[in-house]
């Protein structure tokens, strides 16, 4: 195979039990260093992205014969074949401090260099595909969050700047002041989403680009507007604000100049400006459902803790097609209980 592992230490983790974990290394690439874009670098602040699919076993052929270690050694394989291609995914962020009579400046960059990736194969006794998969009405939480990675860290967390002898400077978003309050009506509903640019902004972002391309946008309406003008005008609503967001080249260009003169990292408190708050990510534009490693198209698309607050929701393209939609809502439960006795809101969703 191309790239090597090998065994690391094990551990434990609530639901789940850590078997091993595997050093995946992918042929080095030439060493590169990519900077960061002001979309990535104003995210840096932010929780790492945690989606996952739940795929089925192996259903047949010689691979279904195989005991665990053989089909685990078979994917940590095709990791570090992927990774040979797409080796900025096995980059590492470093932070350069700068300085200029009294002007000081921090770069932080990717760093290409031929860096490891982490395969971690664990088992969950006890659990099933339907404890993860099942009933829209209750999914616990620390189950679908211990099959993650990475809890509780901000991306920036991961940077450090090298220095004479060999150590490590963490550079954390947590010492940068947060944004101020925001203040609401009493009865205001706000909608926050960040608006992706591909396929909407004509030239943005440019051929090749992986990085994040968004834009935030803002819909603000009162209660009484939305239950009096109904889901569909709310919906208009939403439509007119990510057009005006994201509609034209020269816009969202001017938004990223303005973050150059006045950087300001993003938050998940910038979500909490009003009473009722709801925020959306993820796209129903990505095929999640696509990823098929030979052993069938996935159950089901989950997300991790990373991000999570009353009123976030992750959109997804529905499992069957077509136009549908997947939605993972994170709301407190009393909040779920009363949307799921609205009748309207039920009519239009199908329970997996």
């Amino acid at each position: 195979m191309q790239g090597s592992t090998s065994n690391g230490t094990t551990g434990r983790r609530r639901h789940v039990r850590v078997v091993s974990r595997l050093v995946v290394r992918p042929d080095p690439p030439a060493p590169e260093t990519i900077h960061l874009t002001p979309w990535d670098l104003r995210m840096l602040s932010l929780d790492y992205i945690q989606k996952g699919v739940l795929i089925p076993k192996p259903g047949g052929g010689e691979l279904h014969r195989q005991p665990a270690v053989v089909i685990v050694e078979h994917l940590a394989s095709a990791l570090a074949r992927a990774l040979g291609r797409f080796h900025p995914f096995a980059g590492r962020l470093v932070v350069d401090e700068r300085a200029a009579g009294d002007d000081k400046s921090i770069t932080v960059s990717l760093r290409c260099t031929g860096e490891v990736a982490e395969f971690v194969h664990a088992a969950a006794p006890g659990v099933t595909a339907a404890n993860i998969a099942g009933s829209m009405h209750y999914i616990p939480r620390d189950l679908v969050a211990s099959l993650f990675a990475l809890n509780g860290l901000a991306r920036a967390d991961a940077a450090s700047e090298s220095e004479n002898g060999g150590g490590s400077r963490r550079c954390s978003p947590r010492s940068v002041p947060g944004p101020a309050p925001v203040a609401a009506a009493a009865d205001g509903v706000c909608a926050a989403h960040r608006v992706g640019c591909r396929g909407r902004v004509k030239s943005l972002p440019l051929a090749g680009y992986v990085g994040n391309a968004v834009v935030p946008c803002r819909a603000t309406a009162t209660a009484g507007e939305v239950v009096g003008n109904g889901l569909g005008w709310a919906a208009r609503l939403l439509n007119r604000a990510v057009a005006a967001a994201s509609g034209e080249a020269a816009l969202v260009g001017e938004s990223v100049t303005r973050w150059v003169r006045e950087p300001r990292l993003a938050y998940n408190a910038d979500l909490l400006g009003g009473v009722a708050v709801v925020g959306t990510g993820s796209s129903p534009r990505f095929d999640v459902y696509g990823n098929d490693f030979g052993w069938g198209k996935p159950v089901a698309v989950r997300s991790g803790a990373g991000n999570k607050l009353d009123g976030k929701t992750s959109v997804f393209e529905g499992r069957g097609g077509g136009g549908a939609l997947g939605l993972e809502v994170c709301l407190a439960p009393e909040t779920l209980a009363r949307l799921v006795a609205d009748g309207e809101f039920m009519d239009a969703v199908t329970e997996p």
